[in-house]
């Protein structure tokens, strides 16, 4: 009777620790990124998570898609009643400048950069977030019409040009961009072709400069958002930025302009 009872006694104690253990455990954030948003050309992923109580910095972590099984990666933290965060899904020379900020170095051309927020309990071992992502930048692509013949030719291209802005980045919990000096030259990529990427920007300054490359005069300047929002009708502030294409003709020391959508169904043009 004695060993019976004194058996009971220690499979309730272990049962007491294995309750406490438990209980100890972190919650695990399982992050499950929706394929039809899921970034092909993202390297690596960044999460951030913070207590909603006070804002207080709970865990972070970097890993690659690669590494990710099944395109689901995870978290774990302590457990609380709220957990608030961000993830950042992007490249490996993306620059993290401060708790919350992802930007570029002036100079460098912008980065690809996908984002989501999110807010959940914490208060179990597993918790799974579904992922929706905002794609914060547009890739631009510039081409100058009739200049082929000069790779041919074996002549330099006579423009060169320059992208400057007043936005380098992005506050990734709050998807505020971030002001700071943004500029870029793009090397032309083959005859007449230029790309680069901007940042979500938080104002209308982006411009594309147009120099003489022999003695590197200004010959015009360019705000494309007037572009952009008279071709293309859209806004800096929606969720998925789209890509473009610019279309540059050159005649006559006259600079024409027209703007489409990466994968567009029709061209709109605008004339200066």
């Amino acid at each position: 009777m004695l060993l019976i009872l004194g058996a009971a006694l220690g499979l309730l104690s272990c049962r007491s620790l294995v309750m406490e253990n438990r209980a100890g455990c972190p919650s695990y954030l399982y992050f499950d990124v929706n394929e039809e948003n899921e970034p092909n050309t993202a390297t690596q992923v960044h999460v951030t998570a913070f207590r909603q109580e006070d804002n207080s910095f709970m865990a972070q972590d970097t890993t690659t898609l690669l590494a990710m099984k099944d395109r689901t990666f995870y978290l774990p933290v302590h457990k609380t009643k709220g957990v608030e965060g961000y993830g950042v899904l992007g490249f490996n020379d993306l620059h993290q400048s401060g708790p919350m900020q992802w930007t570029v170095q002036e100079g460098q051309n912008g980065v690809p950069l996908y984002r989501f927020h999110y807010n959940a309990s914490a208060l179990e071992e597993e918790v799974l977030i579904p992922v929706t992502l905002e794609k914060d930048h547009s890739k631009v692509e510039i081409h100058f019409l009739h200049f082929e013949g000069f790779a041919d030719s074996g002549d330099a291209f006579p423009f060169r040009i320059c992208i400057r802005g007043n936005t380098c980045g992005i506050d990734a919990l709050s998807g505020v961009p971030v002001l700071g000096a943004f500029r870029y030259t793009p090397s032309e990529e083959q005859a007449g072709v230029f790309r680069f990427v901007a940042p979500r920007q938080g104002d209308h300054s982006l411009t594309m400069e147009v120099y003489r490359e022999k003695d590197g005069e200004l010959l015009d300047e360019f705000r494309l958002w007037d572009f952009f929002r008279e071709d293309v009708k859209f806004s800096w502030e929606q969720p998925i930025l789209p890509d473009f294409k610019l279309y540059i003709n050159y005649s006559e020391s006259v600079f024409h302009i027209s703007v489409q959508e990466w994968e567009p169904e029709n061209t709109l043009k605008f004339e200066i």
